[in-house]
């Protein structure tokens, strides 16, 4: 491939691993990473998922890889059993710390994947609207109590949800006692991790209903150390700027965050982890300075300007199968696109690259619940990868990667 070539990697539910590698034609450059594949249960442990975990593609029993960039280029890759020395972070906690699944939401944890090298891998067990206590009754501490060993950590964020329940609230305390209380059993390090702050949130005394003080309180009276990332989200709100600081949340949204955000909260967790002196810290990747939340990175980081234009570069926020419940499918060897909408009205099908860029649209009114359409009449593009999105009056309905036509 003539030219410069910029590639990012993505694994599983959207973990950010290799961000913008570049390389010049005729150039390459190897990399490493240590990536989590984890199942819902272990012997006679069985997580309880959730309904919208049973989409995840970080419960399936295949890896999973997304590529973003411009001009993409990967030689190979070599998948192998990871070293038995590879320290695990298991993540405990709720939707501000799940492997979000869908744009324009995304968790601290998808990010910090990036900030580390291959010695240290992430094993993400957080699920949306769950509690301390929750989480534990679900099976979830018990199923990495499984699979943890000696120097790995064990590392717990709750609180909004926690919040809405008197019970969660006088219990938050002794339900955090059992996630450290189960990594010191299997000699492994507990963190707690003060939960982040909402957009409208500047005090970190009484953010999330004075929890975020509460997991400060009871860190301190089990001697554990815990990671203080409701105060760096405050401090971005301030570096930041009332008039930006939508940016670092989901659109629309003042708990989760954007992938931006996320980016920012990750290196907030990797400065931290270098404060609290963790023998992690020397597994963080040195192409990325020691962050200062008061200068705070530019709000287009995850964008390249280019002569063509602006390219997002993050992959789409899609399920990795060619045909899925959200109303299309395609039938590759007739290059058929079906699609089952459940409603009538003006649809949209579009076509992308991988790397955002929109190259083909076609409008239609659906007049049937269901139908079909040939790949020439959206556009007859030549052979390749491409991201199909249907719209029907303005709401998503369906969305397919990497099809191959």
């Amino acid at each position: 491939m003539s030219g410069t070539s910029i590639t990012s990697v993505y694994g599983e539910q959207r973990r950010l691993f290799l961000d913008r590698i570049s390389t010049a034609s005729g150039q390459t450059a190897a990399k490493k990473f240590t990536i989590n594949r984890r199942d819902y249960k272990n012997g006679s442990v069985t997580i309880s998922r959730t309904a919208r975990e049973q989409t995840y593609s970080d419960f399936d029993n295949v890896l999973n890889f997304t590529f973003a960039g411009t001009k993409i280029a990967v030689c190979g890759m070599d998948v192998v059993k990871a070293d038995a020395s590879v320290i695990t972070i298991y993540v405990c906690g709720n939707s501000t710390s799940v492997d979000q699944p869908d744009e324009p939401f995304c968790s601290w944890p998808q990010m910090i994947t990036r900030m580390f090298n291959e010695k240290v891998s992430v094993a993400d067990y957080a699920e949306s609207g769950l509690t301390a206590s929750s989480f534990l009754g679900q099976h979830r501490l018990d199923m990495i109590g499984t699979v943890i060993k000696a120097g790995d950590y064990v590392v717990a964020e709750f609180g909004h949800n926690d919040q809405k329940n008197t019970t969660d609230v006088a219990n938050y305390c002794s339900n955090l006692t059992k996630y450290s209380a189960l990594a010191l059993a299997h000699n492994a390090t507990p963190l707690y991790v003060t939960p982040t702050a909402r957009k409208t949130e500047n005090d970190p005394a009484t953010s999330v209903g004075g929890l975020a003080q509460k997991a400060r309180d009871c860190a301190k009276t089990n001697n554990v150390k815990f990671i203080e990332l409701n105060s760096g989200v405050i401090a971005l709100h301030q570096s930041i700027g009332s008039a930006n600081v939508a940016a670092l949340y989901a659109a629309g949204d003042g708990t989760h965050f954007s992938d931006y955000g996320s980016f920012e909260l990750a290196r907030v967790v990797a400065k931290e982890i270098v404060g609290l002196n963790l023998d992690i810290a020397k597994d963080l990747t040195t192409d990325l300075p020691l962050f200062d939340p008061s200068k705070p990175d530019p709000l287009n980081y995850f964008t390249t300007t280019t002569a063509g234009g602006t390219i997002t570069q993050r992959p789409f926020e899609v399920p990795n199968t060619i045909s899925n419940v959200c109303g299309l499918s395609v039938n590759l060897a007739a290059q058929v696109l079906r699609f089952n909408p459940g409603r009538t009205g003006e649809a949209v099908f579009s076509v992308y690259s991988l790397s955002g860029k929109l190259l083909a649209e076609k409008r239609t009114v659906v007049s049937q619940k269901q139908g079909s359409m040939t790949w020439q009449e959206l556009g007859g593009l030549p052979v390749g990868i491409y991201v199909l999105i249907m719209n029907v009056n303005n709401a998503s309905i369906g969305k397919i990667k990497f099809c191959t036509f």
